[in-house]
């Protein structure tokens, strides 16, 4: 996912009156026009859900994005294990990352109708 894709991902999305957007997608490059972007749909109530990344890294110190934005409207989502402890690949941070959710061994859909076990912060 290139940021341009993503910025016409949002722009769909707020076209057709979403209020919350979640965003499966990241990595280490950051992007002007996408930080532009998440104080735009902040400043308009939209909220910016995205996976903190799995890469097992606090994010405080080496960003990664979108968590690595700064904006009011964005909410990076960590991933935990049973019983209730951080991922060991989830990225973390105590400024960046907001809230944490269940990421482990999640059975889940996959392809061609079948499920399997899968883990990440998304």
């Amino acid at each position: 996912c290139t940021s341009s894709d993503a910025l016409r991902a949002l722009e769909y999305a707020l076209d057709k009156g979403a209020a919350i957007s979640s965003n499966s997608w990241g990595g280490p490059g950051d992007s002007a026009a996408m930080a532009a972007a998440l104080k735009t749909i902040s400043a308009k109530g939209h909220l910016f859900v995205a996976a903190a990344g799995n890469e097992g890294t606090n994010v405080d110190k080496t960003p990664s994005y979108p968590c690595g934005y700064e904006s009011d409207g964005l909410l990076c989502v960590a991933s935990t294990a049973s019983p209730d402890s951080l991922s060991s690949f989830s990225n973390y941070g105590a400024k960046r990352v907001h809230v944490a959710a269940p990421g482990s061994n999640i059975y889940s859909t996959f392809t061609s109708g079948t499920y399997r076990y899968l883990s990440g912060t998304s």
